[in-house]
Parts: structure tokens; sequence; C-alpha cells
């Protein structure tokens, strides 16, 4: 098992990616690879005006955690702090950094777009993050 160890956002190998409908390229670094599975955890930075008016879905799962910033996806609003999981084949419309977002995902397979009317949005579950810590900085509430 490796040790844990600081890094600071800007150390990462961030690589320019065209997400697909994205109207220009979001910044991306993959942080792990799971080989069985093809899941993968990402950091992805949207730029100021980046859209994707283009309605689809993946044919995977993913989980976000907004870190700064916010976007819009489906006219509901996820800004830093909040939590969302978006079930696997349920439709995006209309998404935007808001102005902008950084945002750590994690995807539970290959991640493959596929353009068009996707399942309900009911698929999607979103929540703020809260941590109360008491009595140190390792001790949470």
């Amino acid at each position: 098992m490796s040790e844990a160890r600081d890094v600071e956002i800007g150390d990462l190998d961030w690589t320019d990616f065209d997400i697909p409908g994205g109207n220009m390229p979001v910044r991306l670094v993959t942080m792990r690879v799971e080989p069985a599975t093809n899941s993968r955890t990402v950091f992805v930075y949207f730029p100021e005006g980046w859209t994707r008016a283009q309605a689809g879905s993946y044919a995977c799962a993913e989980e976000v955690v907004v870190i700064d910033g916010a976007f819009e996806m489906n006219r509901e609003m996820y800004s830093a702090g909040e939590w969302a999981y978006v079930g696997s084949g349920v439709e995006r419309r209309l998404t935007k950094a808001a102005p902008y977002a950084l945002a750590l995902s994690r995807f539970d397979g290959p991640v493959r777009w596929n353009a068009g009317p996707g399942s309900s949005p009911d698929g999607i579950d979103h929540r703020a993050l809260t941590v109360e810590t008491r009595g140190g900085a390792n001790s949470f509430g």
C-alpha cells in the first residue's frame, strides 16, 4: 500500500481534453484507472465559457465532487462543496461552467458518450457535503 502524500493541484500532469459535444477543451488529469473495470478517477477543470449544448448520456455512472467554482446541468446548479451521482444512461442537457469549475469525477466503467436522448434526469442524486470536526483534524462528525 502506498503512503498518502500532499500534492498541489498545479503539480499534476494536466492535459487538454475535448469532451464530446463541448465547445472548447477542458483540462484533465487522470488520477487512477482500474484495469479490471476500466473505471477511472479524474480531475477536470472546465474553463470560463465552456458549454455542451448537445444532449446525451454516458454508458457508465459518474460520481462528481465540485472542488471549486460551479457548473450547470439539466437546469440545476452544482457548486463547490457539492456531490452528485449521475446514473448510467441518464440524459444530460445544456451543461455549462458557471463561470468555471474544478471537479473530481469517478466513472464506474468505460467512458463512452452517447449523443441524443437518454433516460430520465431523475437518475441524478445531488447533495451538499458538510464535514464537522470534533476534537481534532482527523475527527469527522
